[in-house]
């Protein structure tokens, strides 16, 4: 009797330990969307400002301190966008934001488009620490991605 005892009392303690263990993981799984969805929010945010200053000068302008601001902030959303681009959780919720945060600029149509094309920018990440050097390779990119959308 106390040996059967003791094993429910260790088979207890294992449940609980199992329970508390993947109510952590579902914590840490749900704040990493979370994260997700705000950096894509910001990022969709950051295009739109881009897209209408494209939108009203046809070009991306590099003399406008509200363009390099864009640009910047696009490149801290472009690193985080690179360091998780082979988790599928993280692309989702990415894109999710991505879409809340355009002003409905990105939709369900071109959401995996312009995340593809924001994942392959080349040279972007170094606008975060000098947004006045950018590439003509970076800016042709950006630019071509902007004419993309149709609002």
């Amino acid at each position: 009797m106390k040996n059967i005892i003791n094993i429910i009392l260790v088979l207890s303690v294992i449940a609980f330990g199992s329970c508390s263990s993947a109510s952590k993981l579902s914590t840490v799984i749900s704040s990493n969307e979370t994260s997700a969805t705000t950096v894509g929010t910001n990022c969709g945010t950051a295009l739109s400002k881009l897209y209408s200053q494209y939108k009203e000068s046809g070009k991306i302008n590099l003399n406008n301190s509200s363009t390099l601001l864009s640009l910047t902030e696009l490149g801290t959303y472009y690193t985080e966008l690179k360091n998780n681009k082979s988790n599928a959780s993280y692309i989702s919720s990415f894109g999710k934001g991505l879409m809340n945060g355009s002003n409905g600029l990105i939709t369900n149509t071109n959401v995996t488009s312009t995340i593809n094309s924001l994942a392959s920018l080349t040279g972007l990440s170094t606008l975060t620490t000098n947004a006045s050097s950018a590439s003509t390779t970076t800016i042709s990119q950006l630019t071509s991605l902007l004419s993309s959308f149709s609002k």
